[in-house]
């Protein structure tokens, strides 16, 4: 499956902060149109030029609205040319590396 970029206009969330504190938000707030986005690409953007060369992990708890956070996250660190794994497969590699 190919997946193409695409540039997508959107708008500053009152109240979104970086880090761990910016996930400490209900899941309504995360569903909003482009709410999950604006955050992860922020995410990203910071990480520079260092993203690249990145391998990131991805995991949650499988409550609700993880599924679709997960493929919105891979597909735009694709879009961003970062490498991914997602649990388990990240468990794996951990155990793998040690």
């Amino acid at each position: 499956m190919a997946l193409t970029a695409v540039t997508v206009s959107t708008k500053v969330f009152e109240g979104m902060q970086p880090g761990t504190s910016g996930l400490r938000k209900s899941t309504k707030v995360f569903m909003q149109p482009n709410y999950t986005e604006n955050f992860v690409q922020c995410t990203l953007s910071a990480m520079g030029d260092k993203l690249a060369k990145s391998t990131l992990a991805i995991g949650g708890d499988g409550r609700y609205y993880g599924k679709e956070a997960t493929q919105k996250i891979i597909q735009m660190c694709a879009a961003n040319g970062a490498s991914i794994v997602a649990t388990p497969t990240s468990v794996h590699v951990i155990v793998v590396a040690q």
